[in-house]
């Protein structure tokens, strides 16, 4: 009787250290992931901030103006029609907005994905950061962004935006 005791005390032991050890994997994973996402949270905000100062806040800026500068000579244009006269004032010289600076934007969009790609920092807070601004700037700057492509063999200058644009359908 006393070995039979014994031995389910044995057993009713491996069973609890075996439990322990498992809600303890559980808890070490938990934590591991709760850290890992503060983590992307943190480059996160750490890549973006660099979207708000020098010379990409200065390309926002130009681009805002060119639109405003082209919408107010004709105020009945489109969306599309401004972009193609965005695209032709860039590429002719006599747009504010160069090429490096619209390739500036391209770039800090494109990075942001390889970013996300690379497990790094949050889709979804670089959306909730900047899907509204990302639809705005692909819309004036696709046919631009299309043209350098062409131009210079830069396959994806657009793919970064478009992930990152609200409604990439849509102008």
């Amino acid at each position: 009787m006393e070995n039979k005791f014994l031995y389910v005390a044995g057993k009713s032991c491996e069973i609890i250290s075996a439990l322990v050890l498992s809600v303890g994997l559980v808890f070490a994973y938990l934590g591991y992931q709760a850290e890992r996402s503060a983590d992307q949270r943190r480059f996160t905000f750490e890549f973006s901030q660099q979207y708000y100062v020098g010379e990409l806040q200065a390309a926002r800026l130009s681009l805002r103006n060119e639109v405003r500068e082209i919408a107010n000579v004709r105020s009945e244009l489109s969306n599309d029609e401004i972009a193609i006269a965005i695209a032709a004032r860039t590429k002719s010289g006599n747009s504010k907005l160069t090429e490096q600076q619209v390739l500036a934007v391209s770039d800090y969009f494109n990075g942001a994905e390889r970013c996300v790609q690379a497990q790094l920092c949050a889709s979804e807070i670089f959306q909730r950061l900047h899907a509204e601004e990302a639809s705005y700037i692909r819309c004036f700057l696709e046919p631009t962004l299309k043209a350098i492509s062409l131009e210079g063999g830069f396959a994806a200058t657009i793919r970064g935006l478009e992930k990152f644009s609200s409604d990439p359908s849509s102008c």
